[in-house]
């Protein structure tokens, strides 16, 4: 799933990979698109910077 490639493409980048090569090599092993995975992780990371709304 989407938030599992994320968490791989971040340990990956954690570790000193760049993202590039970081998305390469996620999207190889999962066997997926490199734009899926980049896609994910671009989503992600929208997703944090969203303001929380308050309720």
């Amino acid at each position: 799933d989407a938030e599992e490639l994320v968490r791989r493409v971040r340990v990956r980048e954690e570790a000193g990979e760049r993202r590039k090569e970081a998305i390469a090599a996620v999207a190889a092993a999962a066997g997926v698109p490199k734009r899926e995975v980049f896609d994910a992780v671009v989503a992600a990371k929208n997703a944090e910077k969203a303001p929380q709304k308050s309720q």
